[in-house]
């Protein structure tokens, strides 16, 4: 199976196409073959191609299933900051810390300017790599506060340098942008007790001015706080029933209700 296949077959699609075959043919026998494509294609990957969906699925199993729980964890899928795309933020207790991978396939090319820019809404910032990364990565983080985990060659986790908790860079405007306006709306009028009364064109600019007069931690947690609340319409329970290897893809797929609880009823069969 092909590299590019691997990747692509563990999509929000394919796993939509197999309930829409359950639904059609009402027989688990109909989408067995599906999910054993899965799975297989996750056993190729293990063995020799550990895409950037094998760390993930591997964090997400390891750390927020396996060290935290979902009642008091979420995961964030791909989240852009500034200019760069934080692969995942885990907020465990309404504090974000951020996870970049660095694959065998990766260089570390970006990797200074993805940091400063993570460190605008996070205090504490991970890189995971290969156990073969190591030490290259090491050479240029071990005089910074960003720590490190290694997904080793036995895909077991293993922290190797902790993380500092860093706050010089919080950013007032970052924050901002991760909010929906409902949300930056919440936060200042809860804060001020009132909403700017200018027109449309100038209302988000005197919000953003709001909101940057407040303590730059009390944003941070207020930020998170509202996204926290977002997570809160997604179904925690029976996530474990989910095989193993396709965990990570229905997490963050962010289905609705109907829908997981229908892919809950397929794996529970």
């Amino acid at each position: 199976m092909q590299q590019n296949n691997l990747a692509s077959i563990y999509s929000k699609k394919n796993i939509e196409r197999i309930i829409k075959k359950y639904d059609y043919y009402k027989d688990l026998r109909a989408v067995n073959e599906n999910i054993e494509e899965l799975q297989e294609s996750y056993k190729i990957m293990k063995k020799s191609y550990r895409n950037e969906y094998f760390y993930k699925n591997s964090l997400f199993n390891k750390l927020v299933l396996g060290k935290y729980n979902l009642n008091t964890t979420f995961a964030m899928n791909e989240v852009t900051i500034n200019k760069s795309k934080a692969d995942m933020i885990i907020v465990n207790k309404k504090l974000p810390v951020v996870y970049e991978i660095k694959t065998e396939l990766d260089n570390f090319d970006k990797l200074e300017h993805q940091i400063i820019d993570y460190y605008k809404v996070a205090s504490l910032v991970y890189v995971i790599t290969a156990e073969n990364c190591f030490y290259p990565l090491y050479r240029i983080l071990k005089d910074t506060k960003v720590g490190i985990y290694v997904l080793t060659n036995r895909n077991t986790l293993s922290l190797k340098k902790k993380a500092e908790g860093n706050e010089e860079f919080l950013n007032h405007k970052t924050l901002f942008k991760l909010l929906r306006k409902s949300e930056y709306e919440k936060i200042v009028m809860g804060y001020f007790g009132y909403l700017p009364d200018v027109n449309a064109f100038e209302y988000y600019t005197e919000c953003l001015k709001l909101f940057m007069q407040i303590d730059i931690l009390d944003v941070q947690k207020l930020v998170f706080d509202e996204i926290w609340e977002r997570e809160e319409g997604f179904v925690k329970e029976s996530i474990q029933i989910i095989p193993y290897e396709l965990r990570w893809l229905v997490y963050s797929s962010k289905f609705n209700k109907t829908v997981y609880k229908k892919i809950i009823e397929i794996f529970n069969e």
